[in-house]
């Protein structure tokens, strides 16, 4: 029995949910995504989806840091698709600036809870019933190298992402005995468009090649010098959502350039 093409992916309109959408989109899945930014560049990047690769893709706006909001997208995407057989909860919120944890605004702190932990969850309850009716289901959780170690300074991130990869193992165990799977993926720092924009610009100030400030950046994190590229993150949430998939259950795989080998 193979799980249903039919995918929910939070935060999906950039970065690395954007590409895990085009991945999904390209093998074939028909979509319902989520996430925030100009409305007519998410209507046309849905379009565009649609048309390059021949699938249904929806999409559904949403307040992942309200209940109610988060409840009716899971109602939404059930209805549109027929039935979620992939869910992917990539959407997160980081927090910045950094903050010694006597100086966290506990809103700030509220809010990385609600995104990065509560709407996971949420998402997870709302759809796993189906998943089980159908006997198959895929969720993929994308937590962060952050939630297998820590960082100073950075209490409402660390915290957050350290509880979705522990909602991931508790998941997994529920569902050890069925057809369902639910892990998560741990990356580091990611070459998304914004990390990269940043890096330039850093570097145009410095007077430096991006890759030495990428270097500079990265010392004492990631030993390569060297981002994650987001396709590398969207791989791996296909492989876990195809059959040779079906035994990995309740991992956190660290995709982090060695980050967590130190």
């Amino acid at each position: 029995m193979s799980v249903p093409r039919t995918a929910l992916v939070t935060g999906a309109t950039a970065g690395i949910g954007q590409t895990i959408a085009e991945r999904l989109a390209r093998d074939g899945w028909a979509l319902a995504l989520t996430g925030l930014g100009d409305p007519a560049a998410i209507e046309a990047e849905r379009a565009r989806l649609a048309s390059a690769y021949g699938v249904a893709v929806h999409v559904l706006p949403a307040d992942l840091a309200d209940e109610q909001a988060t409840q009716a997208l899971a109602s939404a995407a059930d209805d549109v698709l027929g039935g979620v057989g992939l869910l992917v909860n990539n959407a997160g919120v980081l927090n910045t600036p950094p903050a010694a944890v006597e100086d966290v605004d506990p809103a700030k702190w509220a809010l990385s809870m609600a995104v990065n932990v509560t709407a996971p969850f949420l998402l997870i309850r709302a759809l796993l019933p189906g998943m089980r009716a159908r006997g198959q289901g895929r969720i993929v959780n994308i937590a962060s190298a952050c939630g297998l170690v820590a960082l100073p300074n950075s209490a409402p991130y660390i915290a957050s992402k350290h509880a979705c990869v522990g909602l991931t193992k508790a998941v997994a165990l529920e569902i050890a005995e069925t057809e369902i799977t639910c892990n998560a993926i741990c990356p580091g720092l990611v070459g998304t468009p914004f990390v990269e924009d940043r890096i330039a610009s850093a570097a145009e100030k410095r007077g430096q090649t991006a890759a030495e400030v990428t270097k500079l950046a990265l010392r004492g994190r990631q030993p390569s010098g060297r981002l994650v590229r987001p396709e590398e993150i969207a791989g791996l949430v296909a492989f876990l959502a195809g059959p040779e998939g079906g035994s990995f259950n309740g991992a956190a795989l660290p995709v982090d350039q060695a980050w967590t080998a130190m």
